[in-house]
């Protein structure tokens, strides 16, 4: 990959989108009170972001 900012973006996507998921009834997103199914589903899909990042990342510092 010859382009690592990607990877931080990825990663700063995921953590955006974690925290989001995460804190959706606290910002007022929420619909129902409770961690629910799409918090849920925002939460791991923020994390699979992030761990796609870091693993191109990783991917791209191993290779130097």
């Amino acid at each position: 990959m010859q382009n690592p900012p990607f990877a931080w973006i990825l990663i700063g996507v995921g953590v955006c989108v974690v925290l989001l998921s995460g804190f959706a009834d606290s910002l007022g997103l929420g619909r129902h009170p409770g961690f629910g199914r799409f918090q849920t589903i925002g939460v791991v899909i923020g994390a699979l972001v992030i761990l796609a990042g870091l693993y191109l990342w990783f991917k791209e510092t191993m290779s130097r």
